[in-house]
């Protein structure tokens, strides 16, 4: 939950100072260069969509995880209408659309799995998710014949398995492989 929040800060400190460069520039369009109405309407967009986004931003960082998913198409027309913004408050808006729907589907995974840690075996592969305080990693290892029977042969010669067993595991191992 930190790492979002940070990322709201961030990303809503980022938004205010592009509406202050905005100021600027629309004091600059109206007081300095020749008048243009195209100009000063163009910036009073830019200024208006930075200190929104912006201020959004900086009241969501409060939130908690159900509001945050329950306003998170929020987040995605912030995205979408900062296309109209400069350049640093779309990427900006754009980070945060795919920081905060990262964490919520991870939150939704994690909340799914509630303290598992399973292995999904499928197509002898073998999966295993590492789960971290706001984020997940499927980390995920290759079986092969050969530690298969490797591994067979380990518990054979350690008399774990009989010679029966070990026949028949090995005949098995082979005829899934192959």
């Amino acid at each position: 939950m930190k790492k979002i929040k940070r990322t709201l800060m961030i990303s809503g400190i980022l938004c205010l100072v592009a509406a202050l460069l905005s100021v600027t520039s629309l004091l600059l369009d109206i007081l300095y260069f020749e008048f243009s109405a195209f100009d000063v309407a163009m910036t009073s967009i830019e200024l208006a969509l930075s200190l929104a986004t912006g201020i959004t931003y900086l009241i969501m960082m409060n939130f908690e995880y159900e509001k945050l998913a329950k306003y998170n198409m929020i987040f995605t027309v912030f995205a979408i209408s900062n296309i109209f913004n400069n350049l640093l408050v779309w990427i900006v808006a754009f980070w945060v659309e795919i920081a905060v729907n990262k964490y919520i589907r991870t939150k939704n995974f994690k909340d799914m799995l509630s303290g598992q840690n399973p292995i999904f075996k499928e197509n002898n592969y073998e999966s295993e998710i590492v789960l971290d305080d706001d984020d997940y990693t499927v980390v995920g290892k290759k079986e092969t014949l050969e530690s298969k029977l490797a591994e067979l042969k380990e518990l054979h010669e350690k008399n774990l398995i009989t010679d029966e067993e070990y026949e028949k595991l090995r005949h098995d191992v082979i005829e899934k492989y192959i």
